[in-house]
């Protein structure tokens, strides 16, 4: 438990650290240069490159953990049905999920939280497939895995690193959204005693956020009321579909004996 908290610590701090320092060696290239330092920072590909970076810096130093190497080398039977049914997994959440937030009022509260709105080649391989692959290695891996280690039960192993990966996410009325899905992944992991298969989930989900608005079909011209009962169909059709994907993996993987139930 107290290692766990420690990855958490130094991931937030590698995440901080790396971005002021990049935003604070930018501000002395200003003054150097003789450049007005906030024009400079307010551009549009800063806040891309510093978030970039600061994955980047993370994905370093998690990579060369024994407990992460572990669960990203490790191969199971049925490993690439795992993944495959994850990104189905991942792909049913999303469809459940904008008919709930739209229910709630969160509309504005997933607009304002689009990691992708800058619609830049950069900010699009960081938040589709580096930041879900560094955030898999430090949530599931470093955390998940270091708690599993320890024999920790298993309300504890998958509730602890999703409250803190919710936490880190700083949007407070998404936060039982992105709780649950923490779970789902730390479930995936534990059940695999694998990180891909959560990877495959989280990368399939942000991959899918950043390109719905291209990929689905327009519904919203058939009607406010008709495009919210269309909405809600799916989602029902997506839940039956998700209690299938999770039956399935629940039939094909098997939760690691290290894990206690007591």
């Amino acid at each position: 438990m107290k290692k766990s908290l420690l990855y958490f610590a130094l991931f937030a701090a590698l995440h901080v650290g790396t971005a002021l320092l990049f935003f604070s060696c930018l501000a002395l290239y200003a003054w150097a240069a003789g450049i007005d330092s906030d024009v400079l920072l307010d551009a549009p590909w800063v806040e891309d490159a510093g978030l970039s970076l600061a994955f980047a810096v993370s994905f370093l130093v998690f990579i060369r953990l024994r407990i992460v190497r572990h669960m990203l080398t490790m191969r199971t039977a049925g490993m690439v049905k795992s993944c495959v049914l994850a990104a189905l997994t991942a792909l049913c959440i999303i469809l459940i999920e904008s008919p709930l937030t739209n229910a709630l009022g969160l509309e504005e509260a997933v607009t304002e939280s689009d990691p992708f709105a800058s619609g830049s080649v950069l900010i699009l391989f960081t938040g589709c497939l580096l930041g879900p692959f560094v955030e898999e290695m430090v949530f599931r891996g470093a955390m998940t895995g270091s708690m599993v280690d320890k024999r920790c039960n298993i309300i504890i192993v998958l509730t602890v690193p999703s409250l803190f990966f919710a936490a880190i996410h700083l949007i407070p009325e998404l936060t039982p959204f992105y709780f649950a899905y923490g779970i789902l992944a730390g479930w995936l992991a534990v059940r695999t005693g694998c990180l891909w298969p959560s990877i495959v989930f989280h990368v399939t989900n942000n991959t899918f956020c950043a390109i719905q608005d291209s990929a689905l079909p327009d519904i919203d011209t058939l009607g406010e009321t008709t495009a919210t009962a269309v909405q809600w169909v799916l989602a029902a059709v997506a839940a039956i579909g998700l209690t299938l994907c999770i039956m399935a993996l629940n039939r094909g993987t098997k939760t690691r004996k290290s894990v206690s139930y007591k």
